[in-house]
């Protein structure tokens, strides 16, 4: 889990100005059931005050829904461009 964070903490200060560096801190890395591998990843952003009256628990519940979604068609998209690396399709024209 810690190499997990370090990872995301690296990405966002890599893609992120001086100014969102705080941002970076807000970020919290959740990891669902057994925590094994990237299927139980998902990122959730903490609010305070005055942002948390819009966005209650259940609206971050619904964003931790949403983004470990994404995450998992994230992973299908890179194990299919993967297979799709190491099995060229073969075409056979005939005329």
């Amino acid at each position: 889990m810690h190499r997990i964070r370090s990872y995301v903490e690296s990405a966002l200060l890599d893609c992120s100005t001086n100014n969102d560096k705080e941002f970076v801190k807000e970020i919290k890395v959740v990891m669902d059931q057994s925590g094994i591998g990237w299927e139980d990843f998902s990122l959730i952003y903490k609010t305070e005050p005055p942002l948390n009256s819009i966005f209650t628990n259940s609206c971050i519940e619904e964003y931790k829904k949403i983004s470990k979604f994404i995450w998992q068609l994230k992973r299908v998209e890179y194990l299919l461009i993967r297979h799709r690396q190491k099995h060229p399709l073969k075409v056979c024209i005939n005329f």
